[in-house]
């Protein structure tokens, strides 16, 4: 509980605001489940108001913006062309602004026809292990692309020359519409996901050989991609090319690669790995016997790091010989493997989730330890049990390490003593997580290097179904035949508490082009509209004729009934 002051109101002392260092107006913790009001005057008479308000805290998602007209991807214009721009755009709560971004790319004309526009991607998220595994405390960077011959020498700091191991993670984007081969040299082993999917899986792989497989692909759209490898012994070596009939072999570069979210806002998503979580400790069950039954006492502590000497007992009165059983759902910082630790007089067991990982029951001082892999954000349920049958001291103590971090107390933000509290703290957790991933995600797609052209909005509505009619003839200078358009709909809310989010829609291309040549991608959309109706119409006929068929009473073409 958090005892915050009300301040009277100038106007009316009989209102009161709430007000936290001073601001009022405050975001509440997303934990937040309810408060009540209590008044203390001059004399120190306190109210006695019983009730508590209860509060449903609601987190603020960023917006939704998606591009309805034009239904191309890649729309040919002329420079005196004005392009109609439709989009829906909704937030939970109001928008703030919603504007148009774009890019220019001036094609060189004189070469021929121009290539499609690179990305803005700058690489992907490179992790490497010191062991040939993908274990031990990891080096993470972004790595431009894959292209790399380390011969004898180390592949970063930190990471020895030899038996090593190295996974990129991220996006690649296509620039054209094509069957894609990649392929893949690497000494020794190595995987490739695209998409999801297995291209090839060569572990073990032979040093410096060429893995092809092939995709078909669409241009622009941004495709998952992970590369594993692993290295033995001696040289080492890893590259990764692609190619298709309009691409030429090459090894994928920066602008077609993009980093995953995590490592784009790192800022956002370390500040949430470190954030408690808001446990309260663990629920322990004191014994007056040594074998953890009898009359008992029950209590929430912060930890388990206790130390009796000279007699002294967690309970007064209790005996020389008594038990112990801690219980509490445990919510790690990190996914990863750990290693549990304890000292312990007597005996001492634990279990994760019903299943034993450190039992030694006997009498005397013991150090013990277990392993057990355990994911983020998830509870798990530990006991420990202690049992001390005799003697003027006793001790019980839990730590726990991981690749993450050393040996240490268990701390109390991490640990819950009832499954109700930590299933609450989760949901908190994972709206946190989903909306920071969510505000990540659109600032990745979000170019700050692009122009901007804020539309004009009415108010602060909750959702806008627009059109937008962009004048290219506005553009200064007029842009030459073969220049690219990339433009795309940013919405941004009006959370200035713990925002602003953001978010934009799929990009989309405008090449400008001659007049000539405008008239002749009308006449082909004509000419397919006209086409498309004609199936129609045919289609129409045909059911109008069996319609009349099944009117008169016989089947078309037979006698009439």
């Amino acid at each position: 509980e958090t005892d915050i002051p009300l301040l009277a109101m100038v106007d009316d002392p009989s209102k009161l605001s709430v007000s936290l260092d001073g601001k009022e107006g405050f975001v509440p913790p997303p934990d937040t489940t309810g408060f009540s009001i209590n008044l203390v005057d001059d004399n120190g008479l306190r109210s006695i108001n019983p009730v508590v308000y209860r509060v449903q805290m609601t987190p603020d998602k960023p917006p939704e913006v998606k591009v309805t007209y034009p239904a191309r991807r890649e729309e040919l214009v002329t420079q005196r062309a004005t392009l109609n721009i439709g989009f829906d755009a909704t937030d939970d709560f109001a928008l703030g602004r919603l504007a148009l971004r774009y890019k220019i790319r001036v094609a060189d004309t004189a070469a021929g026809p121009s290539e499609p526009p690179d990305g803005n991607g700058d690489g992907l998220s490179a992790t490497y292990f010191p062991a040939g595994d993908f274990t031990g405390q990891p080096v993470r960077r972004i790595d431009p692309g894959i292209d790399f011959d380390w011969g004898g020498g180390a592949p970063a700091p930190g990471i020895g020359a030899d038996n090593f191991s190295v996974r990129w993670e991220g996006q690649v984007q296509p620039r054209y519409s094509e069957v894609y081969s990649f392929i893949m040299r690497a000494d020794d082993d190595c995987r490739l996901w695209v998409n999801g999917q297995l291209l090839f899986d060569h572990f073990p792989g032979k040093a410096d050989a060429d893995y092809t497989a092939t995709l078909p692909l669409e241009a622009n759209v941004k495709y998952s991609i992970k590369v594993e490898m692993a290295e033995h012994n001696g040289a080492a070596s890893a590259r990764l090319w692609w190619m298709s009939d309009s691409q030429a072999r090459e090894i994928i570069p920066a602008t077609q690669l993009y980093r995953t979210t995590g490592e784009i806002k790192a800022l956002h998503v370390v500040a949430f790995e470190n954030a408690p979580v808001g446990g309260d400790g663990w629920s322990v069950t004191w014994f007056e016997t040594p074998d953890l039954n009898g009359k008992s006492t029950d209590a929430v502590v912060p930890t388990i790091d206790n130390e009796w000497k000279a007699g002294a007992r967690p309970v007064p009165g209790y005996p020389e010989r008594f038990s112990a059983r801690w219980t509490g759902w445990l919510v790690p910082q990190y996914a990863g493997v750990y290693t549990f630790h304890t000292i312990s007089d007597d005996g001492i067991r634990v279990f994760i989730d019903d299943q034993r990982i450190i039992e030694n029951w006997n009498d005397g001082m013991h150090e013990e330890s277990g392993v057990m892999p355990l994911d983020a954000a998830k509870a798990y349920k530990v006991v420990v049990e202690l049992t001390n049958r005799g003697g003027a001291n006793s001790e019980a103590h839990l730590r726990w390490e991981s690749d993450r971090f050393s040996r240490q107390i268990i701390p109390t933000d991490r640990v819950f003593s009832t499954q109700a509290k930590a299933r609450a703290a989760l949901r908190v957790v994972e709206a946190r997580r989903a909306e920071i991933q969510a505000i990540a995600a659109a600032e990745t797609q979000d170019d700050p290097g692009a122009e901007t052209i804020v539309m004009e909005m009415t108010g602060t509505p909750k959702s806008q179904r627009g059109r937008y009619q962009w004048d290219l003839t506005q553009l200064s200078p007029s842009p030459p035949v073969g220049t690219i358009l990339e433009w795309w709909i940013q919405a941004i809310d009006t959370n200035d508490l713990t925002g602003p989010g953001k978010a934009v829609s799929d990009h989309y291309l405008a090449r400008v082009v001659s007049p000539e040549t405008k008239r002749a991608d009308l006449l082909n959309q004509a000419a397919d509209a006209f086409d498309t109706m004609r199936g129609v119409t045919e289609t129409q006929e045909q059911l109008n004729a069996r319609l009349g068929e099944l009117l008169l009473g016989r089947p078309e073409g037979g006698p009439r009934r």
